[in-house]
């Protein structure tokens, strides 16, 4: 009777690994996209940039490699959704819907005051990457480097500049201790800190008036912020490799789906024209309140579009 139990469980084993082996190689039967591989260049480029800059204290600080996978996470699971969505639905809703999802649960997230298991996230994603890139490269999959390259140059050239102009460097965790930085960063920080600690918007930097000031930033916020990553390094993380890669990942997608066939031929070239001229991407980056508002709106615009062309 113990030896047919052994075998009865042996074959339920093998037969629980053929399933999660068939569904886990589902998830890469998926050609990546172009947006998804400058996007990914881009990522590596913004946590190149702030690890270069951080040898500069005399450490390199693992977090911003911890965050970067998680970003990965994150962009793939938009990539997934987006893919999934896709065969039965329009192109523009599926990418809106699998664009608000990871969004939204982080709101309720800091509305509830959870924070993300961000080093639990980041094992998973470094798993995920060595599978993606293996099982690739092994289907000989085109993963156009060259978009990988340019998102590379592209995003640590862009990064760095919004760096300059809006003063989102790695050392700003240490000169906020002393008050060498400016004002908005400390204010920000007043206010993600009153919401994370005390589930209140700060009213006092505006006087005694009340002022729901940042609400929706700070909950944004809130489950970034732990014992080891003060609100003032998620401002370095957020600003310079989590949404630049988002960003540019989202504005490629609106830009294919949303132009003539002759735009959505070039999309690349021009979402740089967009980026390099009319975006203002270093605002963007320095103003937590806008970027938060530039986030949910790349999901609301091709829902619009989606409604007025129906």
């Amino acid at each position: 009777m113990q030896i047919y139990g052994i075998i009865y469980l042996k074959q339920i084993i093998k037969f629980m690994s053929f399933i999660l082996k068939k569904k886990l190689l589902n998830l890469y039967n998926f050609k990546p996209s172009g947006p998804f591989l400058l996007s990914f260049g881009i990522l590596v480029g913004g946590t190149s940039f702030t690890m270069f800059l951080n040898l500069f204290l005399g450490v390199i600080d693992q977090i911003y490699i911890i965050y970067a996978l998680f970003t990965w996470f994150w962009l793939r699971i938009v990539e997934i959704l987006f893919n999934i969505l896709s065969k039965k639905n329009n192109k523009l809703f599926s990418f809106s819907l699998s664009w608000q999802f990871p969004i939204l649960l982080i709101c309720l997230l800091g509305l509830f005051h959870i924070k993300l298991p961000i080093y639990f996230l980041a094992s998973i994603a470094l798993i995920d990457l060595l599978l993606f890139f293996l099982i690739n490269i092994y289907k000989n999959i085109n993963l156009s480097w060259q978009k990988m390259i340019i998102g590379f140059v592209a995003g640590s050239i862009i990064i760095g500049l919004s760096n300059i102009h809006t003063g989102t460097l790695p050392w700003i965790n240490e000169l906020a201790y002393v008050g060498i930085v400016g004002t908005d960063y400390l204010r920000d920080a007043a206010v993600a800190n009153s919401w994370s600690e005390y589930s209140s918007i700060s009213h006092g930097i505006h006087g005694l008036l009340f002022e729901p000031y940042h609400v929706l930033f700070a909950i944004f916020i809130d489950p970034f912020i732990s014992d080891t990553v003060n609100v003032i390094k998620v401002f370095t993380i957020l600003a310079n490799i989590m949404m630049p890669t988002f960003l540019i990942y989202g504005c490629s997608k609106l830009i294919i789906y949303m132009g003539s066939t002759y735009i959505s031929k070039n999309w690349l070239l021009i979402l740089m024209f967009f980026i390099l001229t009319f975006a203002s991407i270093d605002y963007v980056l320095g103003q937590r309140s806008l970027l938060i508002a530039t986030l949910l709106y790349i999901s609301v615009i091709p829902l619009l579009y989606y409604a007025v062309s129906k």
